[in-house]
């Protein structure tokens, strides 16, 4: 946990991860750590109840005084912060857990799957560009309309209860070639123990 911390608050992670070099630069109620934390907390609370939450818990374990910020204020900043922070955090959680070679193995083997699924995202021109339309047919010509959609994959280590890799991608793109153009290869190139 020490080292989640440390990181999280080092100036070098804040700055490969955020989006304009000029992000979390002045001191603000919504530092980079917090912004980071209170994305990586699920819940299914409203966001305005996990804020309050998460700046109570995190005030403890960051040593800041945090103040409560607003829905609005938060959307606004959790867009100043790079994705590849999470990636990185992840590759590392998954590091420190395999390396002590403490998981569990199914006749001396990682019991993995992919498990795949359609997401239906907001429908806005944005998106439609990153990813695919849909026609949703209907008997009823007026509930017929077009959709945005995605396609999600994760590679998951059964018996440990760990996800290795996860994708977002182009609904079109089928689950066998994010398989051997993702998960596998992420696989090859990461080796825990």
């Amino acid at each position: 946990m020490e080292f989640f911390k440390e990181k999280i608050l080092s100036e070098s992670f804040k700055s490969e991860n955020r989006m304009n070099k000029k992000d979390f630069t002045r001191d603000r109620k919504l530092p980079f750590s917090k912004v980071l934390l209170t994305i990586v907390r699920k819940s299914v609370k409203s966001v305005q109840n996990v804020l309050h939450e998460t700046q109570k818990h995190l005030s403890n374990l960051l040593d800041e005084d945090l103040e409560t910020v607003s829905k609005s204020t938060y959307s606004q900043v959790r867009e100043k912060l790079n994705y590849k922070a999470f990636e990185e955090l992840s590759n590392d959680a998954i590091n420190m857990f395999y390396s002590d070679d403490e998981y569990k193995t199914y006749k001396g083997f990682r019991l993995l799957a992919i498990v795949g699924s359609m997401v239906t995202l907001p429908n806005n021109d944005e998106i439609k560009k990153e990813f695919s339309t849909t026609n949703v047919i209907s008997q009823y010509k007026e509930k017929a309309k077009t959709i945005v959609q995605a396609r999600i994959s994760v590679l998951y280590d059964v018996l440990n209860n760990i996800v290795l890799d996860s994708v977002i991608t182009n609904s079109k793109i089928s689950e066998v070639t994010i398989s051997k153009d993702s998960h596998f290869k992420h696989l090859k190139n990461k080796i825990y123990s």
